[in-house]
């Protein structure tokens, strides 16, 4: 299976991810509380049981503003 999370985690929500044919695209539903932290944050992804690199890049970092 296929998961997506946030570290940190605090006000962020994802739904069930989904990946396309060819396994290249994911698409994932996400969730902001209003009340969400503002700081970067590192997404990572786990598919067959592999979890992605918890280093912060521009790549895998989102930051939440007001």
């Amino acid at each position: 299976a296929t998961t997506v999370v946030a570290e940190p985690a605090d006000g962020i929500t994802f739904g069930v991810p989904s990946v396309d044919a060819a396994g290249t695209v994911l698409t994932v539903g996400m969730v902001v509380d209003a009340a969400a932290p503002v700081t970067a944050r590192v997404i990572r992804v786990s598919a067959h049981g592999v979890l992605s690199s918890p280093i912060a890049v521009p790549a895998n970092t989102l930051t939440i503003y007001p």
